[in-house]
């Protein structure tokens, strides 16, 4: 005689087999979604001018290959300091050019200790592809706590690209990278400025899956190294400068004189 008991379980068994199936079924899915997912976060930066603050877009993106990629927009919008809004001015020139409306890229890749970055110093014209070895940040850490808006955060202080920087991080948000040069940090950057407050990047809002991103930079564009990309456009600065004091100066036996004009100082380029 067969035992019931045997008999129940047996009955059970095809019930039994299909809910391990779809519990494999379901951990492959999940795993399937978690390695080729993304995650992006959505940034402002403010360039602080006198009684103007300019606003930049930014957006990172981070997938599962160690690759970070920051896309920045360029600066399409202004605040007075009464805070009211102006979209920027369309018919602007800049050395009597278009100002370019492309963003800048920046691509690092953390397995291959490298960073592409495609970078423009206001004209198109000048778009230029660099690559570079991924530089070490020495950041100096402090170990307490504190609330920033709904984030718990710590703070770090380093020299990047000549101005000392400030940053606010999250270490509950772990992230393989982060907007910019802000390289080396144990956590997602939640606010960062330089000492000055001349620069100010902010998360907006942070994302844990996106449709997966192009972690490329396509088109046909110069190369070179940082330096030498820097050396050329600050010296292009100080010739169309001239050129354009030369042009519209009233006094012909006026010389110019580097001195008495400020020095040469965006987000990427200090000029001490």
């Amino acid at each position: 005689m067969i035992d019931p008991k045997f008999n129940l379980t047996a009955g059970n068994f095809p019930r039994l087999f299909l809910s391990i199936k779809s519990i494999i079924c379901l951990l492959l899915s999940l795993s399937f979604n978690i390695f080729y997912s993304q995650k992006y976060a959505d940034y402002t930066l403010t360039e602080n001018v006198n009684d103007f603050k300019f606003i930049a877009e930014g957006k990172l993106y981070i997938n599962n290959k160690n690759q970070v990629k920051f896309v920045l927009s360029p600066f399409g919008s202004l605040l007075t300091k009464e805070n009211k809004l102006f979209k920027s001015n369309d018919n602007l020139l800049i050395d009597e050019k278009e100002p370019c409306k492309d963003s800048l890229i920046y691509l690092t890749d953390f397995s291959k200790k490298n960073s592409i970055n495609l970078l423009y110093d206001k004209s198109c014209e000048t778009k230029t592809l660099i690559s570079e070895k991924l530089q070490n940040v020495k950041w100096s850490f402090d170990k307490s706590e504190f609330k920033y808006k709904n984030y718990t955060v710590k703070k770090a202080k380093a020299l990047i690209n000549d101005r000392t920087w400030i940053v606010f991080y999250s270490t509950k948000i772990k992230s393989k990278g982060n907007p910019w040069r802000f390289y080396g940090l144990p956590g997602l950057l939640i606010k960062a400025e330089d000492e000055e407050k001349e620069y100010v990047f902010e998360l907006k809002k942070y994302v844990g899956k996106v449709k997966p991103n192009d972690f490329e930079i396509k088109g046909n564009y110069k190369m070179n190294s940082f330096i030498d990309f820097k050396k050329q456009m600050v010296d292009n600065y100080w010739k169309n400068l001239e050129e354009n004091f030369s042009k519209y100066s009233q006094s012909s036996s006026y010389k110019f004189d580097k001195n008495k004009f400020s020095k040469y100082e965006t987000l990427e380029f200090v000029e001490k």
